[in-house]
């Protein structure tokens, strides 16, 4: 319902960056939760797994993780392109790439430079 307005009406440069915005955060939450997943993996592994199982996990999470990250981050730039929304689309995914690119940069400041 929140993305309903993107869908019914020629974009705005305003609501194309609102959409890029959203999208470069839905991915740096999704990032934050498989690195909790990870670190919740690392403590609580109480049974000792197959060797052929890392790996098997690794790259299916790869392939759902990029197939994930697509979505969040280009999936609503490539339906405006679709509908040749050319503009809007090049900024929805490049607000979407400056908003990853200014959280991994804060805390890159945060956690290491301080």
């Amino acid at each position: 319902m929140c993305f309903k307005r993107f869908f019914s009406h020629e974009v705005s440069t305003g609501e194309a960056v609102t959409a890029g915005i959203c999208g470069g955060l839905g991915e740096a939450i999704y990032c934050f939760l498989i690195a909790l997943f990870f670190s919740l993996m690392e403590k609580n592994s109480l049974v000792e797994l197959p060797r052929t199982f890392a790996p098997l996990f690794m790259l299916l999470l790869l392939v759902v993780s990029a197939a994930v990250s697509g979505l969040l981050v280009f999936g609503y730039p490539a339906y405006l392109a679709m509908q040749q929304k050319y503009k809007s689309a090049a900024i929805a995914a490049g607000s979407a790439i400056a908003t990853l690119a200014v959280i991994f940069l804060a805390l890159l400041v945060i956690f290491v430079l301080i």
